[in-house]
């Protein structure tokens, strides 16, 4: 590796290249803009003219969280309702956990430093009226990794409040999409993968347990944003959704969505039903780890779950697009399994022409696969090159037996 002083690496070794802002992008999953903040934080070298109205939005939250949490301290029964759950005073201070009630107004105490306008753009009171937005809810602030406020999420005390949870109204700089609860790259690292929740409750019992790694989508279903997040600091998925019906549904669209994007899912936690989110789990004594290391790996946990012919085939040309392990073969039809032979084939030979190409300068041709009397045959420019008895071993067998075929 070669470190340039003008601020350029390169790496022999893997061929990995670029600058200081290029290097945060990739290794602490910021985006341009984040990365040059950072340097100037780490260096104190002015790099960008500052978005004077974006500072504003993070410093008008910043008050914001620090008045819900000064109305926390004022209602020792809401903190107790905290403890109850098992959430920590530490968790409550790292979180920046506080409360709205309804004796105190936020707008009040904004509306000397701040226009109506910028405190109703913020999501902090509601569009018609000068009244607060949130109003006897927990408060769970939105903090990015570099301590920065986007918004909140206000749960629901009262049956008679409207939805249990509300978050704040999306705006040019708050997007929920863009955003993973939780985040710590260095965690996601240490550990080599990443744990995906849906509650913001589950993230902190999941921090409380050491898994530090653990985020939140504020959502049922994951943005190509947080893909690409997730991207950049690891390849490996942990999915630990609700155990309940919603909780499943969720589970299986992000979980598609992370295999479609090429990424492992290595495990998909199902919870008991007398314990149906990590929160609970962990309350009852459940062991994480364990349920971790005994979880369905993503592709298994799909097929035993999606039922509809059409979405299962979608499903399975995925995986064997991506080349995933075949442990789920034995869950197939004999339709679906030659169906996964012949995409895995035509993808194995792909590569293998490909990485010959420049050896013997194969030509651009195309790459058959045939069934014939029980058996998958493959062609690679016309010419017989694997054959596969599908029928006289079990499915593993016989998919492993067509890759090595196809590499012989």
């Amino acid at each position: 590796l070669s470190v340039f002083p003008e601020g350029n690496y390169y790496c022999f070794a893997c061929g990995e290249k670029g600058n200081y802002i290029t290097y945060l992008v990739k290794t602490r999953a910021m985006t341009v803009k984040e990365a040059y903040k950072e340097i100037e934080r780490l260096t104190g070298v002015k790099m960008q003219a500052d978005n004077p109205e974006k500072e504003r939005f993070h410093r008008l939250n910043e008050l914001a969280a620090q008045f819900f949490s000064h109305q926390l301290k004022k209602t020792p029964h809401v903190k107790d309702y905290l403890f109850k759950r098992g959430i920590t005073e530490e968790s409550i201070n790292k979180f920046r956990i506080g409360y709205t009630a309804s004796s105190a107004s936020l707008y009040e105490e904004l509306k000397n430093s701040f226009s109506i306008d910028e405190i109703r753009k913020a999501g902090l009171i509601r569009t018609s009226d000068e009244r607060d937005f949130f109003t006897q809810r927990l408060m769970i602030p939105i903090i990015s990794e570099t301590g920065k406020i986007y918004g909140f999420a206000g749960r629901s005390l009262q049956e008679d409040n409207g939805a249990k949870y509300i978050n704040s109204p999306e705006t040019d700089f708050f997007k929920k999409s863009s955003l993973l609860y939780g985040l710590d790259t260095q965690a996601v690292r240490t550990r080599g993968h990443i744990i995906i929740v849906e509650g913001y409750f589950d993230v902190i019992a999941m921090h409380q347990q050491g898994y530090y790694n653990t985020v939140a989508l504020m959502g049922t279903v994951i943005s190509n944003r947080q893909i690409e997040l997730i991207k950049r600091v690891t390849s490996q998925v942990v999915v630990a959704c609700d155990g309940d019906d919603a909780g499943q549904r969720s589970a299986i669209k992000i979980v598609k969505q992370l295999i479609y994007n090429g990424i492992d899912v290595s495990g998909v936690i199902e919870f008991p039903p007398e314990a149906t989110d990590p929160a609970s789990f962990i309350a009852k004594g459940g062991n994480i780890e364990e349920a971790r290391l005994t979880a369905k790996n993503g592709a298994v946990y799909l097929i035993t779950k999606v039922t509809d012919k059409k979405e299962r085939q979608e499903i399975i040309h995925c995986l064997a697009f991506n080349r995933s392990m075949p442990e789920f073969l034995s869950d197939l039809s004999e339709s679906e399994r030659y169906m996964f032979a012949e995409v895995s084939a035509r993808e194995l030979l792909s590569s293998f022409r490909m990485k010959l190409k420049p050896l013997i300068r194969l030509k651009n041709t195309g790459i058959e696969v045939r069934q014939w009397d029980r058996k998958a045959i493959a062609f690679l420019e016309g010419k017989m090159v694997a054959i596969a008895n599908l029928d006289l071993k079990t499915p593993k067998e016989s998919a492993l037996e067509f890759a090595r075929a196809i590499y012989r």
